[in-house]
């Protein structure tokens, strides 16, 4: 096998970042602007300036943050439980997958606690609505606990 070939695949790989980071910096660029809007700063600095210099206060009625405000309550208000659900059911005196599941509902629900998983899932809601993407990451992390 020749050395010097062109491996494809890190080729591509580039590509699609490539392709990604343009989508990306328009994205970004345009989430600046939404949150700038959700957070009542929705005035140019040549508005502001124009409206200062005639002696007019740049007044804004935030009705954007508001509703945001109302829907991200409402999420909160109607928020989902993480629940295990058995396969197959067994007999009243147990053999199904029942006690299973809820020995991992309990464990997601522990998890959760520790984790304040309640509020990051809110706080990615809330960036979902205002700029259109908001994410979460599950990971063990070893930084303030040794243990995980």
């Amino acid at each position: 096998m020749d050395i010097k070939a062109k491996d494809p695949i890190p080729e591509t790989y580039k590509d699609w970042f490539r392709a990604d980071l343009r989508c990306a910096e328009a994205w970004r660029k345009e989430a600046r602007q939404d949150y700038e809007f959700r957070d009542g700063h929705q005035w140019s600095d040549a508005e502001r300036k124009t409206l200062e210099d005639q002696g007019r206060p740049p007044n804004t009625f935030n009705f954007i943050g508001s509703i945001i405000d109302a829907v991200s309550g409402q999420e909160i208000s109607n928020r989902k439980e993480v629940r295990y659900i058995p396969r197959v059911v067994g007999p009243p005196q147990g053999g199904g997958d029942d006690q299973i599941t809820e020995l991992y509902t309990s464990a997601a629900g522990w998890f959760r606690d520790r984790a304040d998983a309640d509020d990051n899932d809110s706080e990615a809601f809330r960036d979902t609505i205002s700029g259109g993407m908001g994410w979460t990451e599950t990971r063990l992390e070893h930084e303030d606990n040794p243990d995980g």
